[in-house]
C-alpha cells in the first residue's frame, strides 16, 4: 500500500490529529512536574500488569489534562518498541458531535493502526466492504477490529482524559468504559481515565466492578514549586541569586494553592 493509499484508509477511520493534541497539550507542562504521579504505585502497576484500568479524579484545575499529556509522553518514551501500542483521547464539551462511541472506538483504531509498518489487514479489509456499501462500520464490526489489532501488539496503553466532558446523557460515557472492559477480556490493553469529582458518579461502579484502581490528581507541592521557578525565571523582579525571596515566594504560593 503506497503513503497516499495509507493516509487515505487511516482518514477513514478518524480525521483527528491526536499527535497534534498531544503537542498542544504536552507544551502546557513545566519541565521536571508530574514526577509523583509517574512514582506512585497505581501507576507503576498499570505499567506492570497486562491488563489493568486507573481512574483519576480531581476537581477543575488540578491539571489532569496535563498529567495525561505526561503520561502519554512517558509511555512514549518509556516503549519505543513496536510491539507496544499506545493510543489517546482528549475529550471536550465543544466537540460532542464528533465523540460519539464510533468516532472515539475508531479514533483509537487508527492510532494502533498508524504505529504499525503496514496498515492492519482487517482494517483494509473491512475499509473495501465499507466504501463499497458507502456505510461505517457498526460499533460491534469497530470493538470486533480493535480486539484483532490489539491482539497484534504486546500490550496496548490506552489514555482517556476528560471522561466528564463527553456527553453523558446519551450513555456514551459509560458505554465507552463497559467496551473497553468487555475489550480488556481478549485483548492484553490497560488504560488510564482521567475526570473531575463526581461528574462521572453514574460509571464509578463500573471501574469498581472490575477492580479498578484509583488515584486523585492534585497539584503537589514539589510540582508548584517546580513551576514557580520556572516563572520566577522569566521576572526581572525577581533576582535568580536572590533564594530568600524566591523561596519565600514558593512557600506562599503554594500555601494558597494547597493542592487546588
Amino acid at each position: 500500500m503506497d503513503s497516499t493509499s495509507r493516509l487515505k484508509v487511516l482518514n477513514w477511520l478518524s480525521p483527528i490529529d491526536h499527535e497534534n493534541q498531544q503537542s498542544d497539550a504536552f507544551s502546557q507542562c513545566q519541565s521536571g512536574t508530574g514526577k509523583w504521579f509517574l512514582e506512585s504505585e497505581e501507576f507503576k502497576r498499570l505499567l506492570r500488569e497486562p491488563k489493568e484500568a486507573l481512574l483519576c479524579q480531581g476537581i477543575p484545575g488540578a491539571g489532569k489534562t496535563v498529567m495525561a499529556s505526561i503520561v502519554i509522553n512517558h509511555l512514549q518514551g518509556e516503549f519505543p518498541q513496536r510491539d507496544i501500542g499506545i493510543a489517546y483521547v482528549f475529550c471536550s464539551f465543544r466537540q460532542h458531535n464528533e465523540q460519539t462511541l464510533e468516532d472515539l472506538l475508531s479514533g483509537f483504531l487508527k492510532q494502533l493502526a498508524q504505529q504499525q509498518p503496514e496498515v492492519p489487514g482487517c482494517i483494509t479489509t473491512a475499509y473495501g466492504q465499507f466504501i463499497a456499501r458507502g456505510i461505517l462500520p457498526s460499533v460491534e464490526k469497530l470493538i470486533e477490529l480493535l480486539i484483532s489489532v490489539i491482539n497484534s501488539y504486546g500490550k496496548v496503553f490506552m489514555v482517556l482524559d476528560a471522561l466528564d466532558e463527553i456527553n453523558a446523557s446519551d450513555g456514551t460515557t459509560r458505554s465507552l468504559i463497559a467496551t473497553l472492559f468487555e475489550i480488556q477480556k481478549e485483548a492484553p490493553i490497560s488504560f488510564l481515565a482521567t475526570s473531575r469529582h463526581a461528574a462521572i458518579a453514574n460509571i464509578l461502579s463500573v471501574f469498581r466492578s472490575n477492580e479498578s484502581q484509583f488515584l486523585d490528581i492534585r497539584a503537589s507541592d514539589e510540582d508548584v514549586r517546580t513551576y514557580i521557578d520556572g516563572q520566577l525565571d522569566t521576572l526581572r523582579a525577581v533576582p535568580s541569586k536572590d533564594s530568600k525571596m524566591r523561596e519565600s515566594i514558593k512557600d506562599t504560593i503554594v500555601k494558597s494553592v494547597d493542592g487546588i
